[in-house]
């Protein structure tokens, strides 16, 4: 037998032998290896090729979303640098690139896009299916983008009709937890210019942590569904109209705080306040549960299940319609996108983990979002020179209510709180941008400028109430805040304006060679806290950032074996960077804020963040794929005083960021003959070190060490000469976990535990 009919058949157990054209395939050698795939990316708003691109971007293709049997969106960062996505302990989803600084799900240093609509990253996490491709572009987004972002920007883009052929798929797995995963699109032509696709997917999986006192309550479960209609018309040559209508929702109890220790007894006035309330004798005294015996029923346990009976849910909803006209009129392209969707998200969390009221959470929201953008290009000098310029307007309409217990006893005067708020946040913005060919001078050189500039308007209502006796909270001494009312009620209003700016120089020396540098600056809006009591910290300004890059894409070849690298520096300087950061209020309030500036001087906070990625792709033969990838991110503080308490952070790292990540996959696709037409392997690696700390963060709070992960598929494709595709699939193989740790409680430490390994099998029919 072959050697590579050796290998498949050693993986699948199939007895397979390679078909006469694998044969002279392999006799062919390198000579016929092909070119390495060529990437289309949206990243500056129109079809590109991602090597001509000046932009450091990361894909991830549709085909290699499946070879990764990726179905969340935390999925992604196994794939491509730079990047770190994770829901937060105040229920946010972040997405971190280049040590981006997270702000809460309103105003994200790192926006995330729908075809090319900015979407609430929480109503997102699930929404990778009958994807063409998740573009990551790093770095200041803005002057082409619908949203300010400071960090970067990620692009979902979803498959769209196609008038040419019926289509479709059905994609079914099956893993351990109990595990039912299905997925599937079907394209129908209905003429010849006009087509329907209706695509989506059901998820249902048991948790990872049991409950044994609220029996059949699972937590890290999985229980969501999504369904996206979507229809293109195309009457004649000038005129294209797109049409998407989703539906997403997800019922799930994810993200369980898990308990660690307590730091001791009730020994003096620093004592962390819930080793006192909350430990004999005094817990008898101030009518609260005894936490050192729950934490210490807790760590008795084995793994998997918990005492803990708080629902923890996260509850996303999100029903959205987006139409997009293009309009080409051959020297002129006119494009408008608009939408209108409406999200409600519902959380609760227990930051304690036992059964003990120690710190819990509810909150909801329902938010009303209308957005609208039209751009309009062409070319000019007999088409040296490319323009574009266009505007957007936004507005959203949000109702949150939030009920926050901490440390709440009887007597308790600060809690708990119930807090409604009414927000109203509009963005306006103009922006053009343009690109010269400078040819004439310089083979292949060519220049570009963009400007852009924002009007943003912030409006919030604020009721709430608080203590055993729910009494007006919006009050200090009897004396009410600024801004309100004898309702209770406190009316704010902001505005702020600022410009964005990218500045790019790119050159192809010679073919498939291209150089390029680039500055740009970055704006993020000042906003509210909507439930801040203190009406000091209520107000926090706009971000800004300053950004150089310079970077190289080359298609090479090492003798007839082709060779992709991309290789991108940076240094981003932030002014005003938007933290968050959880303080102390006189009261006894413990909240979870932004803030930007020193609480006590009115300095602005800065911090300067510098590195580089470097990605290669390898295509030995045509049944073998390369790819690799390393990341760097230095984040440091240059002038920053935390919150609570108070310490000078300047010259230290920004937390909780991987300063070195990396990863690489293998790919097989051998052709074969007789059970399939191909054996196809995936094999996956990726890793990052420990996360970064400061003086600012006890050595309880970071205890993890590095994370690594081994992921692989294994398949046959074209079963029995069909189009049935059959795979066996694992994550974490090698069942490592990260565990990001969590002092929010005061004296306990918990921490979250993340996937552990999981397995199957998956089978795919399409046609």
């Amino acid at each position: 037998m072959h050697k590579k009919a050796f290998v498949a058949c050693l993986l699948t157990g199939a007895s397979v032998v390679l078909s006469p054209a694998a044969l002279a395939q392999t006799a062919a050698g390198a000579s016929d290896a092909p070119a390495i795939q060529d990437i289309i990316v949206q990243a500056r708003r129109v079809d590109e090729s991602q090597q001509s691109v000046p932009i450091a971007v990361s894909t991830v293709t549709s085909q290699q979303l499946a070879a990764a049997t990726v179905s969340s969106a935390s999925d992604i960062q196994r794939l491509v640098p730079s990047l770190q996505i994770a829901f937060s302990t105040v229920g946010s989803f972040d997405f971190t690139i280049r040590g981006s600084f997270a702000g809460f799900s309103s105003d994200p240093a790192v926006a995330t896009y729908i075809d090319e609509v900015p979407i609430d990253a929480r109503t997102l996490s699930y929404a990778l299916f009958d994807l063409a491709s998740v573009q990551q572009l790093k770095g200041p987004q803005g002057t082409l983008f619908g949203r300010n972002s400071t960090g970067g920007a990620v692009l979902f883009a979803s498959n769209r009709p196609d008038v040419s052929k019926f289509s479709g798929y059905l994609d079914a797995r099956q893993g351990n937890l109990d595990e039912t995963r299905l997925e599937g699109a079907l394209n129908v032509p209905l003429s010849s210019n006009l087509a329907v696709r209706i695509a989506g997917e059901l998820e249902r999986r048991g948790g990872t942590l049991k409950s044994l006192t609220a029996p059949g309550r699972e937590y890290d479960n999985r229980h969501n569904e999504n369904i996206r209609g979507s229809l293109l018309w195309k009457p004649g040559s000038v005129v294209t109209d797109y049409v998407q209508a989703t539906h997403y929702r997800v019922r799930e109890h994810r993200y369980p705080q898990i308990p660690v220790h307590l730091t001791g007894g009730c020994t003096g006035p620093t004592t962390p306040v819930t080793s006192c309330l909350y430990q004999p004798p005094f817990n008898t005294l101030v009518g609260t549960g005894n936490l050192a015996a729950a934490v210490a029923a807790e760590l008795a346990l084995p793994d998997g299940v918990t005492n803990n009976n708080d629902p923890t849910t996260d509850n996303y909803d999100r029903n959205s319609v987006t139409n997009m006209l293009d309009v080409d009129l051959d020297a002129v392209h006119i494009r408008n996108t608009s939408y209108y969707g409406v999200n409600k998200i519902g959380q609760s969390r227990d930051y304690d983990g036992t059964p003990i009221s120690v710190i819990d959470a509810i909150t909801t929201e329902r938010t009303k979002s209308f957005y609208t953008e039209t751009q309009v290009s062409g070319t000019l000098l007999s088409g040296k020179l490319d323009w574009r310029v266009g505007g957007l307007y936004s507005n959203d309409i949000g109702d949150h209510f939030q009920y926050l217990s901490i440390f709440s006893t009887p007597l308790a005067a600060a809690y708990p709180t119930r807090t409604s708020s009414r927000t109203n946040y509009r963005s306006t913005a103009l922006f053009a941008q343009a690109t010269y060919d400078f040819s004439n001078l310089v083979h292949d050189l060519s220049f570009t400028a963009g400007y852009r500039y924002t009007w943003d308007k912030r409006r919030i209502a604020t009721f709430a109430l608080q203590g055993a006796a729910q009494t007006c909270a919006l009050q200090s001494g009897g004396i009410l805040f600024p801004g309100t009312d004898s309702t209770c009620t406190r009316r704010l209003n902001a505005a702020f304006s600022d410009s964005n700016y990218n500045v790019t120089l790119q050159w192809k020396p010679v073919k498939n060679v291209l150089l390029y540098a680039a500055t740009r600056k970055g704006y993020k809006t000042g906003s509210f806290n909507e439930v801040i009591l203190n009406p000091a910290l209520t107000e926090y300004q706009p971000e800004v950032v300053h950004d150089v890059e310079v970077g190289l894409k080359a298609d090479w070849r090492i003798g007839n074996v082709p060779v992709r690298t991309n290789i991108s520096v940076y240094r981003a300087k932030y002014n005003n960077i938007q933290s968050r950061e959880t303080v102390l209020l006189a009261n006894g309030a413990v909240l979870a804020i932004t803030v930007n500036q020193d609480t006590v001087t009115g300095a602005p906070n800065k911090a300067t963040t510098q590195g580089g990625e470097f990605e290669v792709t390898v295509a030995p033969t045509r049944w073998l794929n390369l790819m690799a990838y390393y990341s760097l991110v230095d984040a440091k503080y240059s002038q920053f005083f935390s919150v609570g308490p108070r310490i000078d952070l300047s010259g230290q790292a920004v937390p909780f960021i991987f300063r070195n990540s990396g990863g690489g996959t293998a790919q097989v696709d051998v052709p074969i003959s007789g059970i399939a037409k191909t054996f196809s392997g995936t094999l996956t690696y990726s890793w990052h070190d420990k996360p970064t700390t400061n003086a600012s963060i006890s050595p309880d709070d970071i205890a993890q060490t590095g994370y690594s992960q081994i992921d692989a598929r294994l398949g046959l494709k074209g079963i029995f000469r069909t189009n049935l595709d059959i795979a066996l699939w694992g994550k974490n193989l090698s069942d490592n976990s990260f565990r990001p740790r969590n002092n929010v409680v005061g004296g306990e430490f918990t921490e979250q535990i993340s996937e552990p390994r999981t397995y199957g099998i998956d089978a795919r029919f399409h046609f």
